[in-house]
């Protein structure tokens, strides 16, 4: 059992490595920028240092001599590496670990105010299936925009950079309100769908649904924003915004669970609070760098290079989402079960995260170094990202396991 469970953390830091490769079909043929080297803080690029421009119909020789340079400076600050993974991925983990800890607390807090009886928590994981499984098929606008930025970056294009955020930004807002109106209009069907006998826990996880449904557009939003983010190497405004947004749901959680007695529907209110709070914290952000979502009407061919580069994420996290909420699904209506399996999941969705901060540095230093045509240096990235996660990966799997063996 250990190994499994270090299996599957060591592989969801593993893909970040092939994220970071995750290239829009017309990149490689558009993107001529040449190498340079670029300083870099995990705040933001500084401006390049003056560089001769290199004309793209240059002839054949120029390049090899261009790469073969590249290939040779990186050579020498690859050690360095190593270092800038765990600055990038350190603030991460942190901001990674605290997002699921939202949900844990909530689970914790309602579990805490029925002691009795195992219904309220039952009615939170029904409710919670089908918003996770959106919410983590979604997921695609930050695994994928990511590495798309770093690259745009990295080759020195800033302004396509930042048209890239503001399309994602559309994205996620036109997303979420879809998602929000579909679950609002179709609670009871959604529900009906996850439980066998729908009248056991439907009086609870109905307004649970029904009000997280409306953060949808502020979590895409905010789940985007991570995405460009990482794209400039800055991991430490989502750790502010995350702090800011526990802060908050652990507040109205003491107000709305203990003091109101409204019990999973006070924790809905607590996390969709908190989650419109921190999209608006990363507008805020995001538009220091003249990134905000505009919605003004494309052409397809302006979105269709991203939305094709993120299909394949949106493909493996939907089949991922599916068979997690598939074991909510098959348990039906067994109260016990259910509830058990909601705390279950939420132990392990932590675990996921964390493994998910050597995922994001690596897809955004590898799109980095792909911008500036640097082999040596994505080999470097590559070896440092899977030997960090394997370690990552058996330290959680022997924590899980020992916790598991002093419980039982």
């Amino acid at each position: 059992m250990v190994a499994v469970v270090a299996a599957s953390y060591c592989a969801l830091a593993f893909l970040g490595v092939c994220e970071g490769f995750n290239l829009p079909p017309n990149f490689k043929k558009n993107h001529r920028a040449p190498w340079n080297r670029i300083r870099i803080n995990s705040a933001h690029f500084a401006e390049k240092e003056d560089a001769p421009v290199v004309d793209a119909d240059a002839d054949a020789d120029a390049d090899a001599n261009a790469n073969a340079n590249a290939n040779a400076n990186a050579d020498v600050i690859a050690p360095t590496y190593g270092s800038e993974v765990l600055a990038l991925a350190l603030p991460a983990l942190v901001t990674l670990s605290l997002d699921p800890l939202m949900s844990l607390v909530d689970t914790l807090f309602v579990g805490m105010s029925s002691p009795q009886s195992p219904l309220p928590l039952s009615a939170m994981a029904v409710a919670s299936a089908p918003l996770t499984f959106a919410v983590f098929a979604s997921n695609f606008l930050s695994t994928a925009t990511a590495p798309i930025v770093a690259k745009q970056m990295g080759g020195g294009e800033e302004e396509e950079a930042r048209e890239t955020g503001r399309l994602m930004l559309n994205v996620a807002l036109v997303f979420g309100l879809a998602l929000s109106a579909g679950f609002f209009l179709n609670a009871t069907a959604i529900l009906a769908a996850f439980q066998s006998t729908p009248s056991t826990t439907l009086s609870l996880s109905l307004p649970f649904l029904r009000i997280r449904a409306m953060a949808m557009p502020a979590i895409l939003t905010a789940t985007a924003s991570i995405g460009i983010l990482r794209g400039y190497l800055d991991t430490k405004t989502p750790l502010r915004v995350a702090f800011i947004a526990n802060a908050v749901n652990l507040l109205v959680d003491l107000v709305t669970i203990f003091g109101l007695k409204l019990g999973s529907t006070g924790a809905a209110i607590a996390t969709t609070s908190a989650e419109i709070i921190a999209a608006a914290l990363f507008l805020d952000k995001l538009r220091e760098i003249e990134i905000s979502p505009d919605l003004i009407p494309r052409q397809l061919a302006k979105y269709k290079p991203v939305l094709l580069a993120s299909s394949s994420v949106f493909l493996r996290t939907l089949i991922l989402q599916s068979v997690l909420a598939s074991a909510t699904f098959v348990l039906g209506g067994e109260v016990r079960d259910v509830a058990a399996h909601q705390i279950a999941l939420q132990i392990w969705l932590i675990g996921s995260f964390v493994s998910d901060c050597l995922a994001g540095a690596g897809s955004g230093l590898i799109g980095r170094e792909i911008g500036r045509r640097n082999d040596a240096g994505v080999k470097a990235v590559t070896k440092n990202v899977v030997v960090l996660s394997t370690v990552l990966g058996v330290i959680q799997a022997l924590i899980l396991g020992l916790a598991t063996e002093r419980g039982g």
